[in-house]
């Protein structure tokens, strides 16, 4: 393997994709270098086989399609889906407030991160801001320079019990530092004071007036690089590789596969960390609604087209698994115990926790074969409930048969995680033989 600890074009996505929004905004830059163009789900669409769209919604969210030179309702889709929120803690902008000299901001916990590692972390702060302009709201991204935020751990001899299992609470000791106190009181005011310093630096960070911010979205995220580990730079270690990772790999994928008869589509949602039941989520009908608006694009017409369309389709549910852990292998099932670098893992859930039947899970392996990749395989142990993903949700509001897959990854849900670097291009590769293939499955 070659000891390379250079940037690479994964480690720049990770360190863009800090929150939700920028995540989309960083594939809808990448989708408009290669040429496709935007889609406004409000007005009428006229699109022509072979060329790009996309269409994105609450700027969290994005659906990027190329129709085929044949009808959906004759050849069906290929669609990748990921997911572009990650485990965060959200800022409560509106309470802010002074305590003993500093200044504080609540917050929310966002999915189910590992609390503990995002305490004494040098914190990015970004989100958006909604502001209003002539009439209309518009969101706006935001980012402040640096990491200024913190959330300090109690010093060791006030907490004895610390590392015996100590559990924070999220509403009193999670509140972050954001600078010192205005008043330069040593004092506890008890209440916001209903003005946020935060807001104001943010709206002057992209040069809008204050008073023209309606609302934000904003969150702490960790502030250090991505950066390649291990004595060979084999592992790649960041924030947010679940699912920021499952977004590059999905795009580059659609990017690089070959345009055929089918119509290929990438989808990556919002809110998969905390239950996708959101107009952005899979558990929503956004993706099923553009899908039979595309098989009206192609005058394939009324419904029964949408659903023979939706019939010849299958999903790659593309999104992070657990790697076996060295110092805890005894949580994976002996039999399954995925292993970064070795290529991407089809998972399995009796429970239907994951989406993948027996058909799903041969055609993904087929594709793998096809392309050259390694591919592994998970089922949870017995007694250890498994997480889900985007593809249950996918698959019931779609009725399209699917698969889940994922990189295998160290500390999921840490501030940093670690995967392996070359399933990176094992995954991208296993995705451009499933866009290219025209392997059916029959009823």
């Amino acid at each position: 393997m070659k000891n390379d600890s250079s940037p690479s074009p994964i480690t720049g996505f990770l360190d863009a994709s800090v929150t939700p929004y920028h995540t989309a905004a960083a594939i809808v830059d990448r989708l408009k270098d290669a040429g496709f163009t935007e889609l406004d789900e409000r007005e009428r669409w006229d699109v022509t086989p072979g060329a790009g769209y996309f269409v994105r919604r609450n700027g969290s969210a994005v659906l990027a399609f190329v129709p085929g030179a044949k009808s959906p309702a004759e050849v069906g889709f290929r669609i990748v889906g990921a997911h572009t929120d990650s485990p965060a803690l959200k800022l409560k902008t509106s309470a802010e407030s002074d305590a003993h000299g500093y200044r504080v901001v609540p917050v929310e916990v966002y999915g189910s991160p590992i609390v503990s590692t995002w305490l004494d972390r040098d914190l990015v702060v970004a989100g958006r801001l909604v502001t209003e302009r002539d009439g209309a709201l518009q969101s706006v991204l935001a980012r402040l320079p640096g990491t200024p935020a913190r959330v300090p751990n109690l010093a060791i001899h006030l907490n004895r019990n610390v590392n015996d299992g100590f559990k924070y609470n999220n509403q009193d000791h999670l509140r972050a530092i954001i600078g010192a106190a205005a008043s330069g009181e040593n004092t506890e005011s008890g209440k916001a004071d209903n003005s946020s310093r935060l807001v104001e630096a943010l709206a002057s960070g992209i040069g809008v007036p204050v008073d023209s911010v309606r609302g934000a979205d904003v969150f702490l995220t960790d502030g250090q690089p991505a950066a390649r580990t291990g004595l060979a730079s084999e592992f790649l270690v960041s924030g947010r590789i679940d699912n920021a990772a499952g977004c590059f790999t999905t795009l580059e994928a659609f990017l690089r596969s070959p345009r055929g008869d089918s119509t290929a589509v990438a989808f990556f949602a919002d809110t998969e960390e905390v239950g996708s039941k959101t107009a952005t989520g899979a558990d929503s009908p956004f993706l099923r609604d553009t899908l039979d608006r595309i098989v009206a694009l192609a005058g394939a017409g009324g419904p029964e087209e949408a659903f023979r369309a939706r019939a010849r389709s299958i999903v790659v549910s593309n999104d992070a698994t657990n790697a076996v852990h060295p110092n805890f292998a005894e949580k994976h099932d002996s039999s399954y115990r995925p292993v970064a670098n070795r290529g991407p893992v089809v998972k399995l859930s009796a429970q239907h926790r994951y989406a993948t039947t027996g058909a799903t899970h041969g055609f993904f392996a087929d594709a793998c074969r096809a392309a050259g990749v390694p591919v592994q395989v998970i089922v949870p142990r017995s007694d250890i409930p498994s997480g889900s993903t985007i593809g249950p949700m996918t698959a019931a509001w779609t009725g399209i048969p699917t698969v889940d897959v994922g990189i295998p990854i160290i500390a999921m849900h840490s501030i940093r995680e670690t995967a392996g670097y070359d399933d990176i291009d094992f995954m991208i590769r296993a995705l451009v033989g499933f866009y290219s293939s025209d392997v059916r499955i029959d009823p």
